[in-house]
Order: C-alpha cells, then sequence, then structure tokens
C-alpha cells in the first residue's frame, strides 16, 4: 500500500509514465484527500484531466490548486488556456491578470499577451509576444513546444487569409478567423 503525500504522487507520476491514466487518477485523488491542503495532487489532477480533453474536470482542479497555492503560475496560465479553449476569453484575462500586471520579464506574461494578441487580431505583436516568452522560458521545454506550435498554426492562418493585410492584422479590434484559429488549434492539440 502507496502512503505520504510524495509516495501517492511518485507512484502516480509513475503510472503516467507508463502510459496508465486510469491507475494515476486514484492515487492522485487519494492524495488529494488525505492531503486536502496539498496543491501538487490538484495541478497533476488537472493535467491528466487536459489531457483527456475532460475540460471541465480539469478545469475544477486547477480552481482547486489555485484556492491552494493562488501564486503557482503555472497553474494559472494553464487554467487561462482552458478559458479559451471553451470560448471565454474575458475569463481567460482575468485569470491571466496576475501575470499581466507583472513588472517584469516572464515567460508566461509574453505568452499570455501574445495569446490575447491573437485573438484581438494583432498577429505580429501576438508573434513578438510568443517568441519573447520562448527566450525567457528556459525552465519548461515542453511549453515553448506548445508556443511553437502556436506560431506555426498562426503563421499557417495568416498565410491563408486573403490579401496583403490579413483580416485582424489591420488594426481591428477583434478578429474571427484569428481568435477562432486559436480556440479551435487547442481543442485539436
Amino acid at each position: 500500500m502507496i502512503s505520504g503525500l510524495q509516495g501517492l504522487i511518485q507512484a502516480a507520476l509513475d503510472a503516467t509514465r507508463r502510459g496508465r491514466p486510469d491507475e494515476a487518477e486514484p492515487l492522485l485523488r487519494q492524495a488529494a484527500q488525505e492531503h486536502p491542503e496539498a496543491a501538487a495532487p490538484h495541478v497533476l489532477l488537472a493535467a491528466q484531466f487536459a489531457e483527456a480533453g475532460q475540460n471541465e474536470l480539469a478545469e475544477a482542479a486547477y480552481l482547486d490548486c489555485l484556492a491552494r497555492a493562488p501564486t503557482l503560475e503555472l497553474a494559472r496560465f494553464q487554467l487561462g488556456l482552458l478559458h479559451l479553449i471553451n470560448g471565454r476569453a474575458q475569463a481567460a484575462e482575468v485569470n491571466w491578470r496576475p501575470l499581466l500586471d507583472r513588472g517584469d520579464a516572464h515567460p508566461l506574461k509574453s505568452f499570455a499577451q501574445g495569446l490575447l494578441e491573437i485573438l484581438r487580431g494583432h498577429a505580429e505583436s501576438a508573434r513578438h509576444l510568443i517568441k519573447e516568452g520562448m527566450v525567457l522560458n528556459m525552465e519548461n521545454q515542453d511549453l515553448n513546444t506548445d508556443m511553437q506550435g502556436v506560431l506555426a498554426r498562426l503563421d499557417a492562418a495568416v498565410a491563408s487569409s486573403s490579401g496583403d493585410a490579413p483580416s485582424g492584422v489591420d488594426g481591428r479590434e477583434e478578429s474571427a478567423p484569428l481568435g477562432h484559429f486559436l480556440i479551435s488549434s487547442y481543442r485539436t492539440s
């Protein structure tokens, strides 16, 4: 029998690495129940739910995590992404406010700003901010890989637009094609 927060989390991570999320989930639920103050089981559950496309469960788990650790910025960023996936850009921006209000250069701030710029139809500004975030992000290569995918899909969306100034890149506040691209690209990734 596995016991202790670290033992349960390690066993869940091992199960995930073996491709057995069905074994990891009960271990993480047990860790959350036995250690209600801990944020780690909730953030790991959220990641598992998001990977499985269970966005509502992932969102609830991220909220549980942030209730325990409001300064856990990666969880805050991922929750904002889920808001975008579910078509709630305003909720994403509100959730990201602590990241956006940072006075320093930070990768999650740049990524959040860039994603919001896509929704506003400002492709060049978005591209610049996401690339800036990738340069600043030395800790999470997987996130840089995800953001590189966003850039590739953004470039493809802009290239497929007609005319010299693709819709939404000419200074207008909103762009249905680019905003739709962002939401749909996360739903399929």
